[in-house]
């Protein structure tokens, strides 16, 4: 089980580096002066990265949520054992 946890790490870190790659790739282009393929052209890289930021960011404010509500669940666990004690 470890491994895979492992593993999934590894492959999900790898993907991220590929999509920061991507991100600077029209930077590096830009300054090269370099013809692109016409399939890249096509590849709407602008569109895909607002999608991704907007789930990133309702990701971030569902585990800001989800973190709160933990909080709240654990210092009432704690509050009441205390009152047993």
């Amino acid at each position: 089980m470890y491994s895979f946890i492992l593993n999934l790490i590894l492959i999900l870190a790898f993907g991220a580096m590929v999509y920061i790659m991507a991100l600077a790739l029209p930077k590096i282009d830009a300054a090269n002066d370099v013809k692109k393929p016409k399939f890249w052209e096509k590849i709407p890289l602008d569109r895909i990265d607002r999608a991704i930021q907007k789930n990133f960011d309702k990701l971030l404010r569902r585990l800001k949520v989800f973190t709160l509500k933990a909080d709240n669940l654990l210092s009432r666990k704690l509050n009441n054992s205390d009152d047993k004690l």
